[in-house]
């Protein structure tokens, strides 16, 4: 019985020895965070830090031994107490005058009897517990060995750490001299009005006309001049008989030239007269040749055009070259600029003989635009002219080949201009 009793003891002293390597463990993970703490203010202890993570492995490895010896001592009380009970009922039963003799020793027996249930089954959760902490042991020193990596990692980095703080602080050393410099030269400058005036001003605005145009009457003067021009030629078309044939005999290039003639001295007298009469009523012109080339250069074009369309459809042709009229008075951009105007006029603005004119005219009378520009619109309107003369010449030897020469529907309105003769009598004659 006293064999057990020192073994019980022994087991107790094995678990006070655990329960003080636990403070152990406790105050060595206090002084871990405390020097972890102290880290990141004083690098200089990081050779404390490992050495307190190497005590706190050692301790934590003496743990795991104390707490295996203290788990064997208790199974060895917990076995003592088994063989304790067994021991206390023989001595009941076989001990019959000292049981007699020892009532205090059997009731102080019977009390630890009743009792040695609970004392076990303390001891056995302690076990389990123990056992929990056991395996959570690993655990706890993988934890401490990264611990104690990312402590020698970080030590390892320290100085590049301390060597970039010291850049920084040099840094901010040369930008601290070099803005007390930069006062120290902005104090010297002296501001007087020429310097702000450089600062308020920077720039001066220089404003130069290349052209100038007096009013809005001289502005739209070229739009007004190729519009009765066109007019003109698409009048003389109207008017004048272009089918008929003064001499059968003749070949339809003959014919085509007796007309082509006609027609160009027509419009070219339109042209010279109108600009003449322009510059009398007070029309101011810089540039005179230009302006009279432009004028009879796009009377050619415009004669062209309406005798061929009229030569080759007759009225259906007169009537397209008032469509052809209508667009240009809206696509030449002779009244408002192209950019005010819808997107459909702006497709067909540089396919309209009239914006070449109204162009050409404008470097003419005001200038501006240069005399490439006009040479360049002078240019699209002669091609225009010979163009279209030559498809009349075409058109005039095809129509003469099919017998069509000399017919017009403009043949009966041809006699609603003929002198009224007095055929029927019903006339009064004045006597």
């Amino acid at each position: 019985m006293n064999q057990q009793v020192a073994q019980l003891g022994q087991g107790a002293n094995s678990v006070a020895q655990a329960q003080a390597m636990l403070g152990q463990v406790q105050q060595l993970m206090s002084t871990l965070k405390t020097a972890q703490g102290n880290l990141q203010a004083m690098p200089g202890q990081l050779s404390a830090l490992q050495a307190a993570t190497g005590q706190l492995a050692t301790g934590a490895q003496q743990l795991q031994g104390g707490i295996k010896t203290a788990q064997g001592g208790i199974n060895q009380y917990t076995n003592a107490v088994g063989t304790a009970t067994n021991g206390a009922n023989q001595l009941t039963q076989n001990s019959n005058a000292l049981l007699a003799g020892s009532q205090q020793l059997l009731g102080g027996l019977q009390l630890l009897n009743a009792n040695s249930g609970s004392l076990v089954g303390g001891a056995m959760t302690l076990a389990g517990a123990l056992g929990q902490l056991n395996q959570q042991v690993p655990a706890l020193i993988g934890g401490i060995n990264q611990l104690a990596a990312g402590t020698a990692k970080l030590d390892a980095n320290s100085p590049a750490l301390l060597a970039g703080v010291a850049k920084l602080q040099a840094g901010a050393n040369q930008l601290a001299t070099a803005l007390s410099q930069a006062t120290m030269k902005l104090n010297q400058i002296q501001l007087g009005d020429a310097n702000a005036d450089m600062i308020a001003k920077p720039t001066k605005l220089q404003h130069k006309n290349y052209t100038y145009v007096r009013n809005y009457g001289n502005a739209l003067a070229p739009y007004v001049l190729s519009v009765a021009l066109y007019v003109g030629a698409l009048v003389f078309n109207f008017v004048y008989p272009i089918r008929k044939i003064a001499l059968p005999s003749k070949s339809g290039s003959a014919w085509w030239a007796s007309k082509v003639v006609l027609g160009l001295c027509v419009i070219t007298a339109m042209a010279v007269l109108e600009g003449g009469i322009m510059m009398m009523l007070g029309l101011h012109i810089d540039h005179v040749p230009s302006f009279f080339t432009t004028l009879i250069l796009f009377g050619w074009a415009s004669m062209a055009i309406v005798m061929f369309l009229s030569m080759l459809l007759d009225n259906p042709g007169r009537f397209l070259s008032m469509v052809l009229l209508m667009l240009q008075l809206g696509g030449s951009g002779g009244t408002f600029p192209m950019e005010l105007t819808k997107p459909f006029y702006n497709d067909i603005h540089w396919y309209l003989p009239m914006t070449y004119s109204i162009q050409g005219l404008r470097q003419g009378m005001f200038g501006g635009l240069g005399n490439h520009y006009a040479m360049m619109c002078n240019s699209v309107l002669l091609g225009l002219a010979v163009v279209f003369n030559i498809l009349l010449l075409f058109t005039m030897i095809w129509l003469q080949g099919h017998n069509y020469a000399g017919k017009s529907q403009l043949d009966g309105n041809q006699d609603l201009l003929a002198i009224e003769q007095d055929d029927d009598g019903m006339h009064l004659r004045t006597k």
